[in-house]
């Protein structure tokens, strides 16, 4: 896996092109190669030998590079998106959001039954393509896989929240942000700043700001007029004087 998870991301399954999909290949080396051995067992020639070994290069060539394609070749599911790379001398990779997967199939010959493989197709929102995979190992549990983890995003979802500072998910009744300790309620909750709707209209929130100001005032001057009261108390046994 050449991608990079993400912080809290977790790898779920890695699947790849099937290991017959090497059979060919290496079918058709072999051949030339005991045509090689056979030519030069019989014929006593090393000119015709030659020529046939020369015939076999490219196609051991072709077999490293079909063994390395087969290993760059893998579609990785995590908990939050589906990666596809290839690529061997090239680094190539396709990202797909669990969110933005709209639609997933899998076909299954009787012998890809039998060893286990079959052809992947997965449908991401209008405008972003379909990627597509033959003879792929496991398809269903590829396809139970996404599934699943599609629908604990979706259950996380509507139990976490996003920080607005870090963009990190954390439970929806939090109050400190795990990550970057940013403060949802950095004041009392029931203050009427507090309740104030990020979408609210601009008038009735300067308005119910102000009335929290004013609140706050009211709060304060009502705590000192106590204040006075206690303490002229403690001098004289005459009540307070009071303001005209």
């Amino acid at each position: 896996m050449r991608s990079e998870l993400k912080k809290g991301e977790k790898e779920l399954l890695t699947v790849r092109p099937h290991w017959l999909v090497m059979v060919k290949p290496f079918l058709i080396t072999i051949f030339l190669l005991i045509i090689t051995a056979i030519a030069y067992h019989y014929e006593q020639s090393g000119i015709i030998a030659a020529v046939c070994l020369l015939a076999t290069l490219p196609l051991l060539i072709n077999l490293l590079y079909q063994h390395f394609k087969r290993k760059s070749n893998v579609w990785i599911v995590t908990n939050q998106r589906v990666i596809d790379e290839w690529g061997v001398f090239s680094r190539n990779a396709k990202e797909s959001p669990l969110n933005r997967i709209h639609n997933k199939s899998y076909t299954q010959s009787f012998i890809g039954r039998f060893f286990d493989y079959g052809d992947v197709q997965i449908q991401t929102a209008a405008g972003e393509g379909i990627s597509e995979h033959k003879m792929i190992t496991h398809p269903k549990l590829l396809i139970d896989t996404i599934t699943e983890a599609k629908n604990n995003l979706s259950d996380l979802a509507d139990d976490s929240q996003e920080c607005p500072r870090c963009a990190e998910v954390i439970k929806l009744k939090a109050q400190v942000c795990r990550f970057c300790g940013h403060e949802f309620n950095p004041t009392d909750p029931t203050s009427p700043k507090e309740v104030i709707a990020d979408n609210a209209d601009p008038k009735v929130q300067a308005d119910t700001e102000k009335t929290a100001v004013n609140t706050d005032a009211d709060n304060a001057n009502q705590h000192q007029e106590d204040t006075n009261e206690n303490l002229w108390a403690n001098l004289t046994d005459d009540p307070p004087p009071t303001d005209k």
